[in-house]
């Protein structure tokens, strides 16, 4: 068994700018586990555990879903947190337009399915996850900075033209993330 999602990455630039907001959030004492950036994605479906066997259908299906869909820009602004701002547990940066996005993700979703993974019960929010927040140390550092400056962060746009398959591997050190394989947007 192996640990997979679906994810869409994200290019350099956007790793480099989400490194900067990530050291401005380390600056709070906030007690929370940052992701290293390079690891950060989009994600589309989480699968958890799945035969290796499975892999190859999952690809066919990822690919044929995919390749309907025209590439097209996303943009990366906003921070908050979830469920709320005032018990932040993740904090997020927003992806946008949502529709185009949902559209493709539903596809992949529904694709799935009929492999027969479970549908998500949560409506899909698209978001980069910048922390998970361990405790309420230091929190009001955190809700400060979000109100201050959350909705002001603005991150630019990436072409969304591929779609992968991560295995996901838990060490001490933190979730490794390699790719299984992709499909392409048209």
């Amino acid at each position: 068994m192996i640990r997979c999602f679906v994810a869409i990455p994200l290019p350099g630039d956007v790793l480099a700018q989400i490194g900067e907001v990530s050291r401005q959030l380390k600056k709070l004492s906030i007690d929370a586990r940052f992701p290293r950036p390079e690891s950060i994605h989009l994600t589309l479906k989480f699968l958890g555990d799945v035969q290796e066997s499975a892999v190859q259908d999952i690809l066919e299906t990822m690919k044929e879903k995919v390749c309907k869909y025209e590439s097209f820009e996303v943009s990366v602004r906003k921070a908050g947190a979830f469920p709320h701002l005032a018990n932040p547990r993740v904090v997020w940066l927003g992806v946008e337009p949502e529709e185009e996005l949902e559209k493709l993700q539903s596809s992949v979703e529904s694709g799935l399915v009929e492999l027969g993974f479970e549908k998500e019960k949560r409506r899909f929010s698209p978001h980069l996850t910048l922390a998970r927040v361990k405790s309420r140390h230091m929190i009001a550092n955190l809700m400060h900075y979000l109100e201050l400056h959350g909705s002001k962060i603005d991150l630019g746009s990436f072409l969304v033209r591929t779609v992968v398959l991560y295995r996901s591997e838990l060490r001490p050190s933190g979730a490794v993330y390699s790719r299984l394989g992709s499909a392409a947007l048209k």
